[in-house]
């Protein structure tokens, strides 16, 4: 019998396309094709796997006639016409914790950054300079960190501020106070209402009709 066709269309790990093979599948590699080219390879595909960068739209769903199911290696899955797979009878998953602690570390490292000039300071003393008192920077105890969509990843990086002895204040329309109060936030009804009390702001939402611009 013939092997299921599997179209990886974004670049993931070397270790999971062995995987797959190692499962028997027929696996194409396909990074970086056009929309016409994914049209043409996904036809007799049963699987495709994308990231951020291929989009699955209507049409290609529409040249897929083998096709089962989608995989994103990630979280959003806004590339990806939902509405449109869940017509032709395509499962669409994702995997929500497979970078949860690596994105709220590196967004606590932007925010670190960003009170300390350390990249800047950094840059100076490669080049031969101690100058200081150019790189003085802040602390974030006491400040006030906004995170806009308290999913996983906004409750680990809520974890990181309470440490540094950050205020956390958040919205999320999903979230109930008796989580808030778990997480030792303070929860706003409405995104606005707590912009003028933030030091920092980070969002963490999927991007979706009543997301799109909330922040201009």
């Amino acid at each position: 019998m013939k092997a299921s066709k599997i179209l990886v269309a974004d670049p993931i790990s070397p270790k999971g396309v062995e995987l797959l093979k190692q499962q028997g599948f027929d696996v194409v590699e396909a990074y970086g094709s056009s929309p016409d080219k994914i049209k043409e390879l996904i036809a007799d595909a049963e699987g495709v796997i994308v990231r951020s960068e291929t989009k699955i739209t209507p049409d290609v769903i529409a040249c897929a006639k083998k096709l089962k199911a989608v995989g994103r290696a990630g979280v959003g899955v806004d590339n990806i016409d939902i509405p449109s797979a869940t017509e032709a009878g395509v499962v669409v998953m994702n995997t929500p914790t497979g970078n949860t602690i690596a994105t709220a570390e590196l967004t606590f490292t932007h925010i670190m950054c960003g009170t300390r000039p350390i990249v800047q300071a950094n840059n100076s003393v490669r080049d031969g300079k101690w100058d200081r008192k150019s790189f003085k920077g802040s602390e974030l105890s006491q400040k006030t960190l906004y995170i806009l969509g308290m999913g996983r990843i906004g409750s680990e990086i809520a974890k990181r501020a309470k440490a540094f002895n950050m205020a956390v204040i958040a919205y999320d329309p999903f979230l109930t106070q008796a989580r808030a109060q778990s997480l030792g936030v303070r929860l706003f009804e409405k995104h606005e209402e707590g912009l003028p009390l933030a030091d920092y702001i980070t969002v963490h939402m999927p991007l979706t009709p009543a997301t799109k611009y909330m922040l201009d």
